[in-house]
């Protein structure tokens, strides 16, 4: 059996075609310089790694210990990035173009798994693969710098060694230590990582105690040396990210909002297409199979219980539920072809037309799963759009290369806390308390109308702007709402500055922005 079948190649080159326009596409030329970005998330990552390869520690604002970040692993590796001497804007394309090995080396995992599952039916690998390989959320969040490439990446290889341990009493030390070592990139990667153990814990009809307790201490001692260090470095148990989302709003608000983010994902993505896999189970048993869909079940309540993701309203699976969509497709091409077969021994039509209804068919499933919303995610899917974000990244940039105008000593308050920041290393305030300990422990401000609980955005509903601007003083503000009765007469200090198409307020009496002041200045006379 080839290791790397024609079909497989040809999915894999025309993955790396689609993601070399893709990453093309999400990329912009500013002043004749072409800026590859990431999504704005992934950025104040960037933003720690080149703090941290600089020599300042990991963090935000040098000299300022707050874990802004819950992907420390992940950090680390886009430091050693920074540490090659890389132009600032390409450092971006490095960890694109990683993402796309990632996805790359899990579509091959795919076909694998779907291959041993299946032998004698070769249409299940080839729809699983494609259907990884061409799945806009999974190809966004992973070419756009989130650690979701290499946590599906994880899964997935652990998932296909399940199998390997079934009948034997050998305990899978490698895949243990994965799983565990998968909470430095993310600490919620523990839910998947439970999962799997278990899986592997309980093979056959055997209960193996062994793995399961040696896969207990790896997962307690990896998260107590986490702990350890982030206490003695940060000064906080928890990331600051969790005190931002996870305390000062009552769980029947959050989790009522995550509830409507899973639903509306279910509602998109088909519920047939979700019913239809475990329809499927409850005739064909096996514990590869089972696993897969413990994963994306455990994925969908851990999606709800956190509240979901601030970008829901973008549509297919957010960065939870994508960790676990891959080995999903396996099921559901298992499903479909099942019950295809069915249709096909019952109605000779079918049978006679089986090589026009199953590309066909392809090609619908193909287009449902990535319809989200109104369907206008299909223009960005064939890239006649550009990439999720893309716009908003063009923006921060050049409000970005507006601000290195300032004196290094300038401070500057944001709600957009990763781009900005890296592109123009000043002191930033973060006015969403994703980078402040203070704003993340305040009370979160949910919205008063019917839509209470599901229209808000977790991470992003807490604010004390009197705080950030008349506390802190910052020198420039950028992004704050135009009209906010709460910030009106806190900008009497200020002066509203207009540059292209972007609002900004400077400060009055800063000594820090005459340089700023003269690009605004020749920006409106052009």
């Amino acid at each position: 059996m080839s290791r790397f079948p024609i079909p497989l190649r040809i999915i894999l080159i025309f993955l790396l075609l689609y993601s070399g326009l893709f990453i093309y596409r999400s990329s912009f030329v500013i002043e004749s310089t072409r800026y590859f970005c990431l999504f704005d998330d992934a950025m104040i990552s960037m933003q720690y790694a080149q703090n941290l390869a600089q020599g300042h520690g990991l963090t935000w604002n040098a000299g300022e210990r707050i874990e802004g970040i819950t992907n420390p692993l992940w950090a680390f590796g886009m430091a050693l990035i920074h540490l090659c001497g890389i132009p600032q804007n390409y450092t971006s394309l490095c960890i694109q173009i990683l993402g796309f090995v990632f996805l790359s080396l899990q579509c091959i995992i795919i076909w694998n798994i779907s291959e041993r599952l299946f032998p004698r039916t070769g249409i299940i690998p080839i729809v699983a693969t494609l259907c990884t390989a061409m799945y806009l959320p999974l190809i966004t969040w992973s070419l756009t710098g989130m650690e979701v490439s290499v946590c599906a990446l994880l899964i997935t290889y652990v998932l296909s060694k399940i199998d390997f341990y079934t009948h034997t009493t050998s305990i899978p030390w490698k895949e243990i230590l994965l799983l565990a070592l998968g909470t430095c990139i993310r600490i919620d990667m523990i839910v998947p990582g439970f999962v799997l153990l278990f899986a592997l814990a309980f093979r056959s009809t055997s209960f193996h105690k062994k793995t399961f307790i040696t896969g207990i201490v790896s997962f307690v001692g990896i998260i107590a040396i986490q702990t350890f260090l982030r206490f003695d470095y940060y000064g906080d148990f928890l990331p600051n990210t969790y005190y931002l989302k996870m305390t000062g709003i009552s769980p029947v608000y959050r989790i009522s909002r995550g509830l409507f983010s899973t639903v509306k994902f279910l509602f998109f993505f088909n519920p047939f297409l979700i019913i239809l896999p475990f329809v499927y189970l409850r005739s064909h048993r096996h514990t590869t199979l089972y696993t897969i869909a413990a994963l994306f079940i455990a994925q969908l309540c851990y999606s709800t219980y956190v509240g979901g993701d601030a970008w829901d309203w973008w549509g297919g699976a957010n960065r939870y539920i994508a960790l676990a969509i891959a080995p999903f497709f396996i099921v559901l091409s298992a499903a479909l072809y099942h019950f295809f077969s069915i249709a096909e021994n019952t109605y000779s039509f079918v049978k006679a037309q089986r090589n026009i209804l199953i590309p066909l068919a392809v090609i619908i499933l193909l287009v449902q799963i990535n319809f989200q919303r109104d369907g206008s995610s299909l223009t960005t899917w064939l890239l006649i759009h550009p990439p999720f974000g893309t716009d908003d990244n063009k923006r921060n940039v050049e409000i970005a290369l507006l601000l290195r105008h300032t004196s290094p000593q300038a401070t500057i308050a944001t709600i957009t806390a990763g781009s900005i920041h890296y592109f123009t290393q000043r002191t930033m305030f973060d006015m969403l308390g994703k980078n402040d300990k203070y704003i993340a422990r305040l009370s979160a401000i949910v919205p008063k109308d019917k839509n209470k609980f599901i229209s808000f955005h977790p991470g992003h509903n807490k604010y004390d702007y009197h705080y950030s601007i008349a506390e802190k003083k910052p020198d420039i503000i950028v992004g704050i709402e135009e009209g906010n009765l709460q910030t009106q007469s806190l900008l009497t200090q200020y002066q509203r500055d207009k540059y292209k198409h972007h609002i900004l307020y400077s400060k009055n009496d800063s000594k820090y922005i005459a340089d700023y002041r003269k690009q605004i200045f020749i920006s409106q006379t052009k």
